[in-house]
């Protein structure tokens, strides 16, 4: 196993896009975990199931389920540099952000997500986890994700994602004020993105 590199952001940042350039260019020594097998359970992209139909222990149970799968596949992975869309600290803020909108006070969420991880002993494979910051400030991020998320959602699922949203950028800033990711500056073109990040992950 290389090393394990996830990228983080909102949707939009040009995660997608950066990671098909280096898998395009650098093939010899970058490979991707596909988590789309990892991630199979329907559930897991049902909204109703995900923010209103399934209780804390077994919406934990599932998701981490699926990232212990991921773990496995990072572990049969053989070039230098392993990528993942998503890491396990941006999983750990979605999964306590949706805790939040099922009721949890924040503190209460991220522990239960800490006491999830420690009993399906769930350990961080990432050597590194870059976010890629294209915004000035949370709103702005927030704002973000909005756009590219919300516009098939009827008004009340809009509500409920839009409050999650809220939650999960309040515990990424402050997964960044922790020095948890390795901030990104992902603003510019794709190739004067590409141009630092071949710089960073090399």
């Amino acid at each position: 196993m290389g090393k394990v590199i996830s990228f983080n952001g909102v949707d939009g940042s040009g995660k997608t896009t950066q990671i098909e350039l280096l898998l395009e260019r650098y093939s010899e020594y970058v490979e991707l975990v596909n988590s789309q097998g990892a991630f199979s359970d329907e559930r897991i992209s049902d909204f109703n199931w995900w923010f209103i139909e399934s209780i804390p222990e077994e919406f934990l149970d599932t998701l981490y389920n699926c990232i212990r799968k991921r773990n496995e596949m990072i572990e049969q992975c053989s070039k230098s540099i392993v990528l993942l869309d998503k890491g396990i600290r941006n999983f750990d803020a979605r999964a306590a952000a949706t805790l939040m909108i099922k009721g949890l006070q924040e503190d209460e969420a991220i522990q239960m997500v800490e006491d999830t991880k420690y009993k399906m002993n769930i350990k961080n494979k990432e050597n590194t986890s870059l976010f890629f910051e294209i915004a000035k400030s949370s709103e702005e991020r927030q704002k973000i994700t909005e756009e590219r998320k919300t516009s098939s959602l009827n008004q009340k699922s809009f509500d409920i994602y839009s409050l999650y949203q809220a939650y999960q950028n309040q515990i990424i800033y402050n997964q960044i004020l922790n020095n948890e990711y390795q901030v990104f500056d992902a603003s510019g073109s794709i190739e004067e993105v590409n141009a630092r990040l071949v710089k960073t992950i090399f």
